[in-house]
């Protein structure tokens, strides 16, 4: 399966509680990240349609096979599932002094039922994607949302004393 393998990190000025609430609501990612066009759930996980630089988006459903509160989800495609891509990965949280300190791992190969196509995605995978880039932008992108767009719940608690 494995194309590519990635691993990426950011630091997010936000409670791990909130960078956690928005990471686990997978329906709104298209909302807030530039390369998620769709995420359904599906009777056995989710599917994720994401665009790519390749000649067809990727689309795999992935089930979670951990996930800790508040700190660390894994997750892995569903084999039986209809979609072009396998994944694999895991994400973890940690607190830090001022926010969130989150770190990424993702595996990510072809599945077409094609031996010859599988080939031939693997080879424009080597010579023209940048997995790593394509990882951190997502980070970028969800760093953006919760810092600018979400607003903190003590925030909203005293409207009056912000006055």
């Amino acid at each position: 399966m494995e194309a590519i393998r990635a691993d990426a990190g950011i630091f997010i000025q936000a409670p791990v509680e909130q960078v956690w609430e928005v990471l686990t609501c997978f329906e709104t990612w298209p909302q807030w990240a530039r390369h998620v066009r769709e995420v359904r759930k599906q009777p056995q996980g989710w599917q994720f349609v994401v665009q790519r630089v390749s000649l067809m988006d990727q689309v795999w459903v992935a089930r979670h096979i951990s996930i800790q509160s508040l700190g660390r989800l894994v997750w892995e495609s569903i084999p039986q599932a209809q979609h072009n891509a396998q994944t694999q990965g895991w994400i973890q949280l940690e607190p830090t002094v001022g926010g969130t300190h989150l770190q990424m791992h993702l595996e990510a190969g072809p599945d077409f039922p094609s031996r010859l196509l599988n080939q031939f995605a693997n080879l424009w995978t080597a010579l023209f994607t940048e997995p790593e880039k394509h990882l951190g932008g997502f980070l970028q992108d969800l760093k953006r949302h919760v810092e600018t767009v979400t607003v903190p719940v003590l925030e909203l608690a005293h409207p009056a004393e912000a006055a």
